[in-house]
Protein backbone atom coordinates (compact mmCIF):
# COMPACT_ATOMS: atom_id res chain seq x y z
CA UNK A 1 0.00 0.00 0.00
CA UNK A 2 1.38 3.41 -0.99
CA UNK A 3 2.24 5.79 1.82
CA UNK A 4 0.32 9.07 1.94
CA UNK A 5 2.66 12.09 1.68
CA UNK A 6 2.79 14.80 4.34
CA UNK A 7 0.71 17.96 4.00
CA UNK A 8 2.49 20.64 1.98
CA UNK A 9 3.81 23.72 3.82
CA UNK A 10 2.48 27.25 3.26
CA UNK A 11 3.59 28.38 -0.20
CA UNK A 12 4.28 32.06 0.31
CA UNK A 13 4.42 32.73 4.03
CA UNK A 14 3.02 36.25 3.81
CA UNK A 15 -0.13 38.11 2.98
CA UNK A 16 0.00 41.38 1.08
CA UNK A 17 -2.84 43.50 2.43
CA UNK A 18 -2.02 46.44 0.13
CA UNK A 19 -4.48 45.13 -2.47
CA UNK A 20 -7.25 45.15 0.14
CA UNK A 21 -6.53 48.77 1.06
CA UNK A 22 -6.26 49.75 -2.60
CA UNK A 23 -9.53 48.04 -3.52
CA UNK A 24 -11.35 50.26 -1.00
CA UNK A 25 -10.64 53.19 -3.32
CA UNK A 26 -12.84 51.59 -5.98
CA UNK A 27 -16.02 52.65 -4.15
CA UNK A 28 -18.93 51.12 -2.26
CA UNK A 29 -20.52 49.74 -5.43
CA UNK A 30 -17.47 47.51 -5.88
CA UNK A 31 -17.47 45.67 -2.57
CA UNK A 32 -15.34 42.67 -1.71
CA UNK A 33 -14.64 40.40 1.22
CA UNK A 34 -11.15 40.53 2.69
CA UNK A 35 -11.15 37.05 4.16
CA UNK A 36 -9.02 36.00 7.07
CA UNK A 37 -8.57 32.39 6.05
CA UNK A 38 -11.27 30.94 3.81
CA UNK A 39 -10.48 27.40 2.73
CA UNK A 40 -12.12 24.72 0.69
CA UNK A 41 -12.05 21.36 2.38
CA UNK A 42 -11.91 18.70 -0.30
CA UNK A 43 -11.45 14.99 -0.85
CA UNK A 44 -10.55 13.16 -4.06
CA UNK A 45 -10.59 16.47 -5.99
CA UNK A 46 -14.18 17.24 -4.89
CA UNK A 47 -15.05 20.13 -2.59
CA UNK A 48 -16.88 19.03 0.58
CA UNK A 49 -17.17 22.35 2.46
CA UNK A 50 -16.13 25.98 2.74
CA UNK A 51 -14.61 26.96 6.09
CA UNK A 52 -13.75 30.45 7.25
CA UNK A 53 -11.09 30.11 9.95
CA UNK A 54 -10.86 32.92 12.48
CA UNK A 55 -8.80 33.45 15.61
CA UNK A 56 -10.87 32.89 18.76
CA UNK A 57 -10.53 36.57 19.75
CA UNK A 58 -12.84 37.46 16.85
CA UNK A 59 -15.76 35.33 17.99
CA UNK A 60 -17.43 38.14 19.93
CA UNK A 61 -17.80 40.18 16.73
CA UNK A 62 -19.42 37.36 14.71
CA UNK A 63 -22.50 38.66 12.90
CA UNK A 64 -23.97 36.29 10.33
CA UNK A 65 -26.15 39.14 9.02
CA UNK A 66 -23.02 41.02 7.94
CA UNK A 67 -22.86 41.45 4.17
CA UNK A 68 -19.50 39.66 4.00
CA UNK A 69 -20.94 36.53 5.62
CA UNK A 70 -24.09 36.81 3.54
CA UNK A 71 -21.94 36.80 0.38
CA UNK A 72 -20.04 33.72 1.59
CA UNK A 73 -23.31 31.98 2.41
CA UNK A 74 -24.61 32.82 -1.06
CA UNK A 75 -21.48 31.37 -2.66
CA UNK A 76 -21.77 28.16 -0.62
CA UNK A 77 -25.49 27.88 -1.34
CA UNK A 78 -24.94 28.30 -5.07
CA UNK A 79 -22.39 25.49 -4.95
CA UNK A 80 -24.65 23.39 -2.67
CA UNK A 81 -21.87 23.20 -0.07
CA UNK A 82 -21.90 23.49 3.70
CA UNK A 83 -20.24 26.63 5.03
CA UNK A 84 -18.74 26.78 8.52
CA UNK A 85 -17.08 29.51 10.56
CA UNK A 86 -14.41 27.92 12.72
CA UNK A 87 -12.81 29.92 15.55
CA UNK A 88 -9.54 28.36 16.65
CA UNK A 89 -7.46 28.83 19.77
CA UNK A 90 -3.78 28.31 18.83
CA UNK A 91 -2.61 27.72 22.40
CA UNK A 92 -5.00 24.81 23.02
CA UNK A 93 -6.11 23.96 19.47
CA UNK A 94 -9.74 23.97 20.52
CA UNK A 95 -12.36 25.04 18.01
CA UNK A 96 -15.74 26.71 18.15
CA UNK A 97 -17.62 25.92 14.95
CA UNK A 98 -20.73 27.71 13.71
CA UNK A 99 -23.02 26.49 10.95
CA UNK A 100 -22.98 29.16 8.26
CA UNK A 101 -25.75 28.09 5.90
CA UNK A 102 -28.58 25.60 5.63
CA UNK A 103 -26.35 22.86 4.17
CA UNK A 104 -24.12 23.02 7.23
CA UNK A 105 -27.03 22.08 9.53
CA UNK A 106 -26.73 18.52 8.24
CA UNK A 107 -23.43 18.34 10.14
CA UNK A 108 -23.92 20.63 13.16
CA UNK A 109 -27.13 22.27 14.36
CA UNK A 110 -25.70 25.10 16.45
CA UNK A 111 -22.47 26.59 17.78
CA UNK A 112 -20.33 23.57 18.67
CA UNK A 113 -17.18 23.51 20.78
CA UNK A 114 -14.66 20.83 19.86
CA UNK A 115 -11.25 19.80 21.03
CA UNK A 116 -8.72 19.16 18.30
CA UNK A 117 -9.40 15.42 18.13
CA UNK A 118 -13.11 15.99 17.67
CA UNK A 119 -12.52 18.75 15.14
CA UNK A 120 -10.27 16.57 13.00
CA UNK A 121 -12.82 13.75 13.26
CA UNK A 122 -15.45 16.26 12.08
CA UNK A 123 -13.29 17.16 9.06
CA UNK A 124 -13.05 13.48 8.17
CA UNK A 125 -16.76 12.96 8.76
CA UNK A 126 -17.72 15.62 6.20
CA UNK A 127 -15.60 13.64 3.75
CA UNK A 128 -17.42 10.42 4.64
CA UNK A 129 -14.18 8.70 5.59
CA UNK A 130 -12.80 7.29 8.83
CA UNK A 131 -9.76 8.84 10.40
CA UNK A 132 -6.75 6.62 10.95
CA UNK A 133 -5.33 6.40 14.44
CA UNK A 134 -1.85 7.47 13.28
CA UNK A 135 -3.29 10.87 12.33
CA UNK A 136 -4.79 11.31 15.80
CA UNK A 137 -1.51 10.18 17.37
CA UNK A 138 0.23 13.19 15.75
CA UNK A 139 -2.04 15.68 17.49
Amino acid sequence: MAEIPDVRPEKYGFRDERISRRHRLYGVACTMVDLDFLVIEYHLKKVVALVEYKHHRGESSLNLEDSNYQALMDMADRADLPFFISFYHPETWNYIVYPGNMSSYKWIKTKTEMNEYDYVRFLYKIRYINIKQDILDKL
